[in-house]
């Protein structure tokens, strides 16, 4: 069923009935979830407490059905600040500065102030949406005559452009485990006062992923991490970096042990899962397998996720708490 449903989807997306095809892969990836679960129980056994699958639910094809929009048609300001082209942009021209004033400033052999460098950063920036690179980079040139750092800056920027999305897609055929993990954030922190029990309670989160991810995933993996919109905000942020994973294994297990209780977005390569630490229980919600008790993470990390040798292939935790808290976790 599920070979036949993929061949469905592939003939109707050569007749361009691009919603239907949707549907249809849709149910493709959930015609072997069954099958995915019950291979899951059987690799953790009771460790996995609550099974999830890695796919859209069936029933949330009124987001997963919309086909992709131009970026440009989006008027509300707040929507643009929160999508990855504004996000990569805000990012890409950060970076590119940051970089930009290094080099100036090692062959002008003299220090530029920090006022100085927001000031045109800011500038750049405005010129750059409304006017274009190039006479962004014409702004700079007038105050700054050495042309190697220019020209860098100039090329990292066009670069950078080549890769912005141009449309929002709510379907993502690739996974949506890091808007699974910040929807799963949000409503742990959201109901963590209704529950006694951190075990049932974490399971009651977990449910609502066990046949899928829910819309809201869908919709937070089409956007930048919001804490305005999900009334939550990022409190810890710890690294472990490609040489610790690979030659410091024990600092690195001492950082994650060092970690303060809390549920924490845990970003890999190509994939994020939540870890909730609090005193000495430990718990994993991985949108690949469920909710794991007993697990070491990072174990888990170097046996499914780890790529020895991948520049990218770091580790980051990411602690948040609700808005209204005021004493953390």
């Amino acid at each position: 069923m599920a070979l036949f449903c993929t061949a469905i989807a592939f003939l109707l997306h050569h007749l361009y009935w691009e919603r239907a095809s949707r549907i249809f892969t849709v149910l493709s990836k959930q015609m072997k979830r069954d099958w995915e679960q019950l291979d899951n129980q059987e690799d953790f056994g009771k460790k996995l407490l609550v099974p999830s699958f890695h796919a859209h639910q069936t029933y949330s094809w009124d987001v997963y059905g919309q086909g992709p929009f131009p970026l440009k048609q989006i008027k509300d300001k707040k929507i643009q600040s929160r999508t990855f082209k504004e996000t990569l942009r805000k990012d890409g021209v950060k970076q590119a500065f940051q970089n930009f004033y290094r080099k100036l400033e090692s062959l002008q052999d003299g220090y530029i102030p920090k006022e100085e460098k927001e000031q045109f950063r800011e500038a750049f920036t405005t010129l750059y949406r409304s006017k274009g690179l190039d006479q962004a980079i014409t702004l700079l040139r007038e105050k700054y005559h050495e042309e190697k750092p220019l020209q860098t800056l100039y090329q990292t920027m066009r670069s950078a452009n080549q890769v912005r999305p141009k449309s929002l897609d709510l379907f993502c055929t690739q996974g949506v485990c890091r808007g699974a993990s910040l929807w799963f954030i949000y409503l742990f922190l959201k109901t963590k006062p209704l529950f006694t029990n951190r075990k049932e309670h974490l399971i009651a989160v977990a449910k609502q992923f066990n046949t899928g991810i829910p819309r809201e995933g869908a919709l937070l993996q089409a956007f930048a991490d919001s804490p305005e919109l999900l009334q939550i905000q990022r409190t810890k942020n710890e690294k472990i970096s490609l040489y610790e994973l690979d030659k410091q294994k024990q600092k690195a297990r001492d950082k994650i042990k060092a970690l303060p209780s809390g549920i924490y977005r845990v970003r890999l390569l190509e994939h994020s899962l939540v870890y909730i630490k609090e005193n000495d229980q430990n718990y994993v919600w991985d949108p690949n397998y469920g909710l794991l008790e007993g697990i070491d993470i990072f174990d888990l990390i170097l046996e499914k996720y780890y790529q020895a040798g991948h520049p990218e292939s770091k580790v980051h935790f990411h602690g948040y708490t609700h808005h209204d808290s005021r004493v953390g976790f």
